[in-house]
């Protein structure tokens, strides 16, 4: 038994460094799908927020309103979320984004 153990630590370190190279991929790939999740949940959020007022006014919700909707709207328009647009390039790239990116305009110059 005692030859069989010791002819085996090269496959058995072979096998674990193939094992921590599985598991390495598996959690950076989780990173990315995390991340991915994150942004299409700051999206949805951002689409929302644009269904109750642009849309919202658009569709003539306005004059057709009832008190359910007064108060989805009062609740969903509660709080801002980020605008999505201005998020940077990078995240437009890696990920698949519902928007287009807003380029970044530089303040005007004093003169």
């Amino acid at each position: 038994m005692g030859r069989i153990v010791k002819n085996r630590p090269l496959a058995s370190k072979v096998s674990l460094m193939k094992i921590e190279s599985v598991v390495t991929v598996v959690a950076a790939l989780w990173v990315v799908r995390s991340a991915d999740t994150w942004f299409q949940l700051r999206d949805t959020a951002w689409d929302y927020h644009i269904e109750w007022t642009d849309r919202f006014v658009e569709m003539g919700g306005a004059r057709n309103s009832t008190a359910l909707m007064n108060e989805l709207r009062a609740t969903a328009l509660a709080r801002t979320p980020a605008d999505v647009r201005h998020d940077p390039a990078w995240t437009y790239f890696l990920f698949e984004r519902r928007f287009h990116r807003e380029p970044q305009t530089s303040p005007p110059s004093r003169p």
